[in-house]
């Protein structure tokens, strides 16, 4: 709203009304986010029950959210790794839901990377169901912060210094990760990357 209204009393060429404008858009856009990110996180509180739950591949919300990312960072390198029977990895549960759990992860991971260092994205069978891993070689997470992760809006000192950003994906990760049966853990190490698990149970 600020570079708005400085915009509106003081750009008077159309190349600096431009670019107030694509800033102010930008701002817009990363508040929408973050208003959509939280009120999906308030919906995920209700029953489980009343969330539409199937059989799902799980390679398909993999593949789905490495494009989704891709398209948002175009010149980072998505390495995937895919069991060779990846349609016996199976769970119950939410497509839509596993989708946005793993751009949140795959975004932080592109986010938080060196230029030149790819993100590496595998989906893994286990013996009681399978997991997916997300891994960086980014700028890790301080070892004070790795309990606080999953406090909406807690960011680490580190992350605030580094990249915009709000604090709400990795709670919404693991809020989507429980109603799935499963679980998240995080592995990391300031200045050498971070590696993400979510561990899904196999159907009943």
């Amino acid at each position: 709203l600020g570079t708005l209204q400085v915009s509106l009393s003081y750009d008077q060429r159309p190349d600096k009304l431009r670019a107030t404008l694509q800033s102010a858009i930008e701002d817009v856009q990363s508040l929408i986010g973050l208003a959509n990110n939280l009120l999906l996180l308030a919906e995920l509180g209700v029953e489980k029950q009343s969330l539409a739950f199937g059989d799902v591949l799980l390679a398909d919300p993999l593949l789905d959210a490495v494009q989704v990312v891709q398209r948002r960072y175009p010149d980072r390198l998505i390495d995937i790794a895919l069991p060779d029977d990846s349609d016996g990895c199976v769970s119950r549960g939410n497509a839509d839901l596993l989708t946005i759990a793993l751009t949140n992860l795959l975004e932080n991971a592109c986010k938080y990377s060196p230029d030149g260092q790819p993100v590496r994205a595998s989906l893994q069978p286990v013996a009681d169901g399978a997991e997916y891993v997300v891994q960086d070689r980014g700028i890790g997470i301080p070892p004070d912060a790795l309990p606080h992760l999953f406090t909406p809006l807690f960011r680490a000192d580190n992350a605030r210094q580094t990249s915009a950003g709000h604090g709400v994906g990795l709670a919404l990760v693991q809020r989507i990760a429980l109603l799935h049966g499963g679980r998240v853990s995080v592995q990391s190490e300031v200045g050498a990357g971070t590696t993400v698990t979510v561990s899904l149970p196999s159907p009943d």
